[in-house]
């Protein structure tokens, strides 16, 4: 990753963390800030470029963002950043995040400390963590390499699972690390036309997946991501090639668990997406605006292609718990024939899900 700038709060100029970063960035101009101004032109194409390191505040966990009207996952948010240097067409941080720039906060460390802390003091809850709501997990990693930390401190936690979810290939440096499987290295999964028209600058879907080849060899468990599901000409085809090339790679392997989620967005996204990439067409489809404020494909066509990919799913991993992200229980019975309150609600069906892989 080739930075062209970088932002420093004064607060945070002696922080260990800063001295690493700037040791490998030297050649970077750094430029000494409160706040970083907000750039002419396009701002998320700007800020793509350019690092801020500033100071994280407030609570450690936070629970996921969620509504109440669609079934969330239980998952807690440790925040330890935000941005992201690839460009997917559909990121919905285009338009949620006022801060354009690859946010890093040089206290991850007490951070991560602190949730540490909040997790062995609730010994009797089970705790399934993520970092990549307002990031990918691993997007940072080759400047700031926090990972190594991450997998350390979660090793010795028994009551808790931290879930890396990526499009990132830069995991060579956690494959030695003694994990206890506490930690789960997940990717997000498209079409293959879909990754290579709308997932700009990421990974190719081949590399991705021999990516976690190499972390289910080195004893992680895995989770796997198709969403946003697009729904375009040919889109059965399409993803039927993702599942071939994921059971060829990993059939057999332990996959705690796989989403799916079709594509919704924050109405205003669709102008800003449309702006900065013109010749995308996921847009163009005929939406309707959906309990959360989102605009979402017809219930029809998402019962469809859930329901598709679902059986399909089953056969190559049927051990492993698969589960609609943000829908409504007439959907999940529409598409998966169930209710996730007949397992104790989702959160719980997860929660079973990492156990099993942890212990097993």
């Amino acid at each position: 990753m080739t930075l062209q700038g970088i932002f420093l709060d004064p607060r945070v100029k002696e922080a260990p963390i800063c001295a690493k970063i700037l040791d490998r960035q030297r050649w970077v101009p750094v430029r000494l800030v409160s706040s970083p101004p907000l750039p002419k032109g396009d701002p998320f194409d700007f800020g793509k470029r350019r690092l801020f390191m500033t100071l994280g505040e407030g609570r450690a966990l936070r629970p996921c963002p969620g509504t109440k009207r669609y079934i969330c996952c239980g998952y807690q948010i440790l925040h330890l950043g935000s941005g992201c240097p690839f460009d997917c067409t559909y990121c919905i941080l285009q338009v949620y995040l006022s801060n354009p720039y690859l946010t890093v906060f040089t206290n991850a460390p007490e951070i991560i400390k602190q949730a540490q802390r909040e997790i062995t003091a609730q010994r009797n809850r089970f705790f399934r963590i993520g970092t990549g709501e307002f990031m990918d997990s691993l997007g940072l990693e080759p400047i700031t390499e926090l990972a190594p930390l991450l997998v350390e401190t979660f090793s010795d936690l028994d009551n808790a699972c931290l879930e890396l979810k990526t499009k990132s290939v830069f995991i060579d440096h956690l494959l030695q690390l003694p994990h206890r499987k506490r930690t789960f290295l997940s990717w997000s999964l498209n079409s293959p036309e879909i990754s290579e028209s709308e997932e700009k600058g990421t990974p190719s879907l081949e590399e991705r997946l021999q990516a976690a080849v190499r972390a289910a060899e080195a004893g992680y468990p895995l989770g796997f991501h198709f969403d946003p599901l697009i729904y375009y000409p040919g889109w059965q085809k399409g993803y039927q090639k993702t599942l071939v090339l994921l059971k060829d790679y990993l059939a057999g392997a332990t996959v705690a668990w796989i989403s799916l989620g079709a594509l919704r967005f924050m109405p205003s996204l669709k102008a800003v997406a449309r702006k900065r990439h013109p010749e995308t067409r996921i847009f163009l489809g005929e939406f309707i605006l959906g309990l959360d404020g989102k605009m979402r494909y017809l219930r029809p066509i998402r019962v469809e292609m859930y329901r598709r990919l679902y059986a399909e799913l089953k056969e190559i991993f049927p051990e492993t718990t698969i589960y609609l992200c943000m829908e409504s229980e007439l959907v999940w019975r529409e598409a998966l024939g169930m209710n996730p309150r007949q397992a104790g609600g989702l959160a719980q069906m997860l929660d079973n899900a990492a156990r099993r892989v942890i212990y097993d």
